[in-house]
């Protein structure tokens, strides 16, 4: 086959994968609905685009990562009112990821073939934690850093300023939705300044700063300094509550290695070891390169297996794998990933690929620093895949140099290991929308609402008919409203929050900043929603003696209505003279 009908079939089969990706994330966005966490992202966007801001009236700065959705969110609520709000956001995140992802795509094409191109960086978008596809502190910095590495690779490749300037700046943007990302920032630094020249890196680092420095005035001149202490030190006392910081790295980062210790991932091992070796004493041979598309297939069947496998008809959640390793976000095989980045670098050096060499040493930094952070501040369980986040750089190098080394001698190869790693990611995220219930399992639709147009379980779509029936019976226009564990209240009717955090909850001392908060005149919420086993606890005479939160409800609140399935109290506040 002549080079020319090879580029025009690679290109027919990219364009044909490409189509059929965005016609299955279309399908994927309707699936998953949730009072929890699966609705708080938008609810912390809607929140923002209704006047409240970060820092001041939302005490979480995970509220920085609704920032970047909250412009869509405005127009639509203005336009059509909460109706089908959070598939619409779902909608937004995947026209920002096509964005994102042809722009990289058209970097990474001055570095490697069309197939090469297309199944790193559409696997690396998929790789979100929670596999909740809406803009948020989650999903915003991956999306910056797959965008920012295939700039990278453009800038060494090509010496484009232009290149320089969107590897840059989409790192800047990307960690403006989560400053817990800066450290990010520092590797491209250093990688961008031992691989390219004043005249690039100059203006690379200036395009990331630039969006950061704006937040920095920001918050200077509204929030202040003070209110920005006060909201970091709720966080960590929330956190602290939950879990010690120290036990939950240890948590987190004992899940993304444990299964190097099972077998399947001890035979990717020694296969990746093999390939290494292949890589260094046989630089010319097809096989290692051949042998190394196998990698990132080999990395993701696993999990694909599990996420797949069948359930007993009680079961409710597909995270039930051993030693409590969820499949969301690749975590049961992200540190695989991180290893296999060796057969990787081995093959770049040995080759001369300085620019993919470059992006990999980007990748690889990310990963170290950013990995034992989000282990360390999450409040998820380690199933949830937050602390694997941070290797979606690694997955993107991982995937792209493995097929890239299978195309030139034997190109049908890396084709096939391209269309089998995106069938096997596509097919993990397909298992694993949150709230991760069971395939087949999430079949109630929704026809009015924030969640119209979208399916879900039984279970938690009556628990949303629920709550927006006690919010339409017991909260009067205008009345603020808290919700004790329904961060998505807000998505359920009309209401103005009177919460010092969405995401709230019976925390123990840990709410002493809260409650402080609650305690102005200002902030006094008019109608209090408590649901799920907080409200079991509420109900209890002994139960949350001690709890600061609690304590300040009883106080000045009185019970208006209590259900017992799904348990949902509701109570007003006791007006004083």
């Amino acid at each position: 086959m002549t080079a020319t009908r090879r580029a025009r079939l690679e290109r027919a089969v990219v364009l044909a994968a490409g189509v059929l990706v965005v016609v299955w994330a279309a399908a994927w966005i309707r699936v998953g609905i949730d009072t929890g966490d699966g609705g708080y992202a938008v609810a912390l966007q809607l929140r923002i685009a209704q006047g409240d801001l970060p820092l001041v009236d939302e005490l979480n700065p995970q509220s920085l990562g609704a920032l970047h959705g909250a412009p869509f969110v405005w127009l639509w609520h203005q336009l059509f009112g909460l109706d089908g709000l959070v598939l619409a956001a779902r909608a937004a995140f995947l026209v920002a990821t096509l964005a994102v992802g042809v722009l990289a795509y058209r970097a990474l094409r001055t570095v490697a073939g069309p197939p090469a191109a297309f199944a790193a960086v559409t696997v690396a978008c998929l790789a979100i934690p929670y596999g909740i596809p809406v803009l948020s502190y989650n999903t915003v910095p991956i999306l910056g850093s797959v965008l920012s590495a295939g700039a990278l690779a453009a800038t060494v490749e090509t010496g484009s300023r232009r290149w320089a300037v969107v590897c840059g700046a989409a790192l800047g943007l990307g960690t403006l939705a989560n400053p817990q990302w800066l450290p990010a920032g520092l590797v491209l630094g250093v990688v961008s300044l031992v691989w390219l020249s004043a005249r690039l890196w100059l203006p690379l680092l200036a395009a990331a700063a630039a969006p950061l420095l704006v937040l920095g005035l920001w918050v200077l001149a509204v929030p202040g300094v003070g209110r920005l202490r006060n909201a970091v030190s709720y966080m960590q006392d929330t956190r602290a509550a939950i879990t010690p910081g120290s036990e939950r790295l240890e948590n987190n980062l004992h899940a993304l290695t444990s299964p190097l210790l099972t077998p399947t991932y001890l035979v990717l091992l020694a296969l990746a070891a093999l390939v290494t070796a292949g890589v260094l004493l046989r630089p010319r041979s097809w096989v290692p390169g051949a042998a190394l598309a196998v990698l990132p297939v080999a990395a993701l069947v696993p999990v694909l297996r599990v996420a797949w496998r069948p359930l007993p008809a009680e079961a409710t959640t597909a995270l039930t794998l051993p030693g409590d390793i969820g499949a969301t976000s690749l975590q049961a095989s992200a540190a695989a990933v991180g290893v296999l980045l060796v057969p990787c670098l081995a093959w770049l050096a040995r080759h001369g690929r300085r620019s993919l060499f470059a992006v990999g040493s980007f990748g690889l930094g990310v990963g170290l620093v950013i990995t034992p952070l989000l282990a360390a501040s999450t409040a998820s369980g380690p199933s949830r895949g937050i602390a694997g986040a941070g290797l979606a750089v690694a997955l993107l190098v991982l995937v792209l140099t493995a097929i890239e080394a299978a195309e030139p001698a034997r190109w049908p190869v890396g084709v096939a290991a391209a269309v089998a790693t995106v069938a096997a990611m596509a097919g993990i995220a397909s298992a694993t929308t949150f709230p991760t219930v069971p395939v087949g399992r999430a079949d109630t639709s929704v026809s009015s609402g924030a969640w119209a147009g979208m399916v879900g379980a039984p279970g938690y779509v009556d628990s949303i008919r629920t709550v927006r029936a006690a919010l339409a019976e017991h909260a009067d226009p205008g009345d603020r409203v808290l919700a004790v564990a329904a961060p998505a209240f807000p998505l359920m009717a009309d209401v103005r929050v009177g919460s010092p955090m969405l995401w709230l909850t019976f925390w123990g001392d840990g709410n002493r900043r809260g409650v402080r908060w609650l305690e102005d005149p200002a902030n006094t919420p008019d109608v209090v929603l408590v649901v799920g086993h907080d409200a079991r606890a509420l109900s209890r005479g002994r139960a949350l003696r001690t709890d600061v939160l609690a304590e300040h409800l009883r106080s000045g609140y009185t019970v208006v209505d209590t259900t017992s399935d799904p348990p949902l109290t509701v109570l007003r506040h006791n007006p004083t003279d």
